[in-house]
């Protein structure tokens, strides 16, 4: 996958870039439709926060909404 034994060893800021989805819904949202224009059929989404659950899942959802991405 392109990524280095240091990238690895270091948790570089592109290693986790490269795997994981972060930032705002908007953020996620564009992440998802990347993966999808580059023919992705289905994308996996799992929340990884301190924050409620609830609340971070209906951010999502409807950045999701918005940009088309929710299927």
């Amino acid at each position: 996958m392109g990524f280095t034994g240091e990238d690895i060893t270091e948790l570089s800021d592109r290693l986790i870039d490269g795997l994981m989805a972060w930032g705002d819904g908007a953020a996620i949202a564009g992440r998802v439709a990347e993966h999808r224009k580059a023919g992705a059929d289905h994308v996996a989404v799992m929340l990884v926060n301190q924050g409620d659950p609830r609340e971070s899942w209906g951010t999502l959802a409807r950045a999701l909404l918005e940009t088309g991405e929710a299927r």
